[in-house]
């Protein structure tokens, strides 16, 4: 009995070591393919910015002039939106503390809720005049696959015969494999 018992726990313990090892074998492996700069607080830095850029003008086939026009109007805001980000942060940790108080006051939750999405606001106004000022810049084609782009990453049920950066790499994929099955 003693022996069932051992090798009970033996086979339970390898299979724990297995799962541990497939998730960080997973987890580094996954990790090797994403973006440092645009992870974590990093996503809204200037220089994750720019990477979005320089990838948006190749994808968009945009001249050097272009690609930097392009860069200085959607950089033209960052220090802004940081700052409302930061607020936006702040008035979030706010709310959630009115949150656990015993008797939560109705009138300060919802101001900090009005105070919330007044930030969210200024932060989509912000957004659209970064698309507005990219967009005068682009001419009519560069500016049709920019909108086709944002209308595919906002996951629109139309977004069937739009090629957007996701669809093109896994058309790249896909040729890839092809050309190594022959």
């Amino acid at each position: 009995m003693n022996n069932r018992i051992l090798k009970t726990a033996l086979i339970i313990s390898l299979a724990f070591n297995l799962a541990v090892f497939g998730t960080l074998a997973w987890g580094w492996a996954f990790h090797a393919r994403t973006d440092k700069v645009t992870t974590g607080r990093d996503r809204y830095s200037p220089e994750s910015y720019r990477k979005h850029c320089a990838g948006l003008s190749k994808h968009l086939g945009l001249s050097r002039e272009k690609a930097k026009q392009l860069e200085e109007a959607v950089l033209v805001n960052c220090p802004r939106e940081n700052e409302i980000r930061t607020k936006l942060v702040a008035a979030r940790a706010e709310f959630l503390d009115l949150l656990r108080v015993d008797k939560p006051d109705e009138g300060l939750i919802m101001g900090k809720v009005e105070e919330i999405s007044s930030l969210r606001g200024e932060l989509e106004k912000l957004a659209v005049q970064r698309l507005r000022s990219s967009c005068s810049i682009l001419d009519s084609d560069e500016n049709g696959k920019l909108l086709e782009l944002i209308h595919c990453r906002m996951k629109s049920e139309s977004c069937e015969n739009v090629k957007c950066s996701r669809k093109l790499s896994n058309e790249r994929v896909e040729k890839e494999a092809e050309k190594g099955e022959q």
